[in-house]
């Protein structure tokens, strides 16, 4: 089976999160694999990018996306992102892109 995560799962297994990392722990060992998407690599980066922290960028960098499978975005996945942040903006929702990319491709 494959995992997708997001940004917070993936910010838990880089802070020791022992939940997080004991259920990772236990799909790997299970032959399942995890999934990263550009939306969140994004995310992550920009937020480490920002905090100036070396360390956790070398920390994602070598030993969590090494971990994952890279999954990429597809046109589809983007123009049924458009479709979610349209209907949720019609019922007076605001959501962000990257979440609505994470759940375009969870779809497909």
């Amino acid at each position: 089976m494959l995992y997708l995560l997001d940004t917070n799962a993936i910010s838990d297994l880089m802070t020791n999160q022992m939940q997080v990392v004991h259920h990772t722990a236990e799909y790997l060992r299970a032959g399942d694999s995890l999934g990263l998407c550009p939306p969140v690599h994004y995310e992550i980066l920009r937020g480490l990018f920002w905090r100036h922290a070396t360390t956790k960028l070398h920390t994602y960098l070598q030993r969590i996306v090494p971990l994952m499978t890279w999954i990429d975005l597809r046109d589809a996945d983007w123009e049924q992102a458009a479709h979610f942040w349209a209907d949720a903006r019609q019922k007076g929702k605001q959501l962000g892109d990257p979440d609505l990319l994470l759940a375009a491709l969870t779809l497909s």
